[in-house]
């Protein structure tokens, strides 16, 4: 049934950025994301040739290392399998000897001082997500209740996902992050990277405009997403969500 959608609809999303070059619009990181959110990975190779129609090979290749990077940092959020079920299909959809294989993490592996720089960008990237204030109680919280949740939902997921910059900007990343996340029936968490989009710098029109696609995504493909709260409602200086919870 829903191989049956067309995914049209998203041709108003790509016309309103139509003043960037393909390789910085941000309407097929947010489709893919509410796609793999929403369980419908098999459409990922039909914005892929959406996405990348006409576009020189470079120009594609650049394209495709900015889906799997949402694809990739979605994993920690919404699962290997709802990932996987992106990536795979996604792969087909690839023609013969046009792969992109740019890897900043497998790049760094082993280097010490990158992974100082990866930790500095984490850790300002999260006081900028939650508050400086909320993100050290957040990270207290963890240390206090559960060592191994801390090593990975901090030590490792920020330096080594979140953060990492060199594909997709803070900006993009939220972008991916809330699409996915909405899709997955999480409002609440959903509010939180929402807001993240302007957190990081970017408009409250692009944060809307994103969250109207996630939405759309929603109504085509009859996903439950419950309470969503609007961007024109949401309270962007509202600190992180375990800060009343560390003592």
């Amino acid at each position: 049934m829903e191989m049956a959608v067309s995914l049209d609809f998203l041709e108003k999303y790509r016309q309103a950025e139509s003043d960037l070059d393909a390789t910085e619009q941000t309407w097929y990181l947010a489709a893919a994301a509410a796609l793999a959110g929403a369980n419908v990975g098999a459409r990922q190779p039909d914005l892929y040739q959406m996405a990348t129609k006409d576009l020189p090979l470079e120009k594609e290749l650049i394209v495709q290392r900015r889906i799997k990077e949402v694809l990739l940092k979605l994993s920690l959020m919404i699962g290997n399998p709802r990932t996987l079920g992106s990536l795979i299909p996604l792969f087909g959809a690839f023609k013969p000897g046009a792969v992109d294989l740019f890897g900043p993490r497998t790049e760094e592996q082993g280097d010490a001082e990158a992974l100082e720089r990866r930790k500095k960008r984490a850790a300002d990237h999260f006081a900028t997500l939650w508050s400086p204030d909320a993100a050290r109680s957040n990270h207290e919280i963890l240390k206090k209740n559960h060592t191994d949740a801390y090593l990975l939902l901090a030590e490792w997921s920020y330096p080594w996902w979140f953060s990492e910059d060199r594909i997709l900007s803070l900006v993009e990343t939220q972008i991916a992050l809330a699409g996915g996340i909405t899709l997955s029936n999480a409002p609440l968490q959903a509010t939180w990277h929402t807001r993240g989009i302007v957190r990081c710098g970017g408009s409250k029109e692009l944060a809307e405009r994103s969250q109207n696609l996630f939405l759309e995504v929603g109504r085509k493909f009859n996903s439950l997403i419950g309470d969503v709260q609007l961007v024109r409602d949401m309270d962007f200086q509202q600190p992180g969500f375990l800060t009343s919870f560390a003592k």
